[in-house]
């Protein structure tokens, strides 16, 4: 039985339903789309069936349901843990990583964990920009960046955050980020880079924040770690293709694996794929370069 009532249920209704709980299974939902997608599951009705606007009320809360997966929500109740307990169900629900606190000041310590995790990321990610492009302003990938070009006081700083980051116990997916960064930042050259832990740290982040993009970058470090052929593997088995279509570097990622495999034909099909969906200028000349390269 699924439950929607739009409003609160008086004690006697409570009991009701407490009752009948007993003899069959019950969910509460919290929104009329909530109970339409209910039903058109449990009745098994094809949503390309129902009515235009039934349609769009479903894609409207699914939609919804992708832009709350993997965020972080900091949740603190000093006055009764089952608050805490409630409303963290609800946003696991939704697919969101729910982090709590039980007074004040471990939410305030928490708070400054993860403020310190993503400072980190963002200094040693900005530490790179001078070498991610070229004289002409090209851009560059990773493997081909001049690491002497790296803003050295940046780098330093984002491990000096990193190192306070990590004094309390709690773990967000900006630390896991944060880690990863530091592992390239530390590495004297891009052949240096161990990559088993890089994938070990991509696996952590896709266990309590999966994306599509870090899935993406999960494979590509696949396929530094074991070799071009294993990273294909591991980029085509991606469960999150179709959200990857409209971004250029997923072809693009699929063309250099090609490319190093010796698959020119494949490589150019995919650069001429990702060229298409190039959004800007320095993209376009980027992929025009790669795809010049396979065809050589």
């Amino acid at each position: 039985m699924v439950v929607f009532t739009g409003k609160e249920l008086a004690p006697e209704q409570e009991k009701q339903l407490q009752e009948l709980a007993r003899r069959v299974v019950i969910k509460g939902v919290e929104s009329p789309e909530r109970l339409l997608d209910e039903t058109a599951l449990f009745l098994h009705r094809a949503i390309a069936d129902l009515p235009p606007h039934k349609q769009q009320m479903l894609e409207r809360l699914h939609r919804s349901d992708e832009d709350l997966k993997g965020q972080q929500v900091l949740v603190v109740d000093d006055d009764d843990v089952r608050n805490i307990f409630a409303l963290g169900s609800v946003l696991e629900r939704h697919g969101m990583k729910v982090i709590t606190a039980q007074t004040g000041h471990e939410a305030i310590s928490t708070l400054e964990q993860t403020t310190n995790a993503l400072l980190a990321l963002m200094c040693l990610n900005a530490a790179r920009l001078p070498a991610r492009s070229d004289a002409s302003g090209d851009l560059l990938p990773l493997s081909e960046q001049d690491r002497a070009r790296w803003n050295t006081q940046l780098a330093c700083r984002g491990l000096e955050l990193f190192d306070s980051s990590r004094a309390g116990d709690k773990l967000s997916s900006y630390h896991i980020e944060a880690a990863i960064a530091v592992a390239h930042a530390s590495a004297p050259s891009f052949a240096a880079t161990d990559w088993s832990a890089v994938v070990g740290l991509y696996d952590h982040l896709m266990s309590i924040a999966p994306s599509p993009v870090m899935a993406l970058n999960r494979a590509i470090a696949v396929g530094e770690r074991d070799g071009a052929a294993r990273g294909l593997a591991e980029l085509m088995a991606t469960t999150s293709v179709e959200r990857l279509r409209s971004f250029p570097f997923y072809p693009a990622a699929l063309g250099e694996l090609e490319q190093r495999l010796g698959r020119h034909d494949a490589a150019r099909r995919h650069f001429q794929a990702a060229l298409a969906l190039a959004r800007n200028e320095a993209e376009r000349r980027f992929l025009q370069k790669r795809l010049a390269a396979a065809s050589q």
